[in-house]
């Protein structure tokens, strides 16, 4: 049997971000640059998150709005 935490364990998941993206990243918290903030994260983040969190088993549970807006639950 599968050992599942219970559902109000914290869970963490690493991703890897190029160079490139992390200076992107800088450029946009420097700016403050929100839209740019969104569009980083809804291009580049939420897939490689959704992807790693299939590849290890783990259930993302959006609420209605998180679907709409595409972020990740916190």
């Amino acid at each position: 049997m599968k050992n599942v935490p219970a559902e109000n364990t914290t869970r963490s998941l690493w991703i890897t971000l190029e160079a490139t993206e992390i200076i992107e990243l800088k450029r946009i918290n420097q700016d403050r640059d929100g839209d740019g903030a969104l569009e980083f994260f809804r291009n580049l983040l939420t897939p490689r998150v959704r992807a790693a969190a299939q590849k290890h088993g783990l259930a993302l549970n959006l609420l209605t709005e998180e679907k709409n807006d595409e972020c990740l639950p916190r």
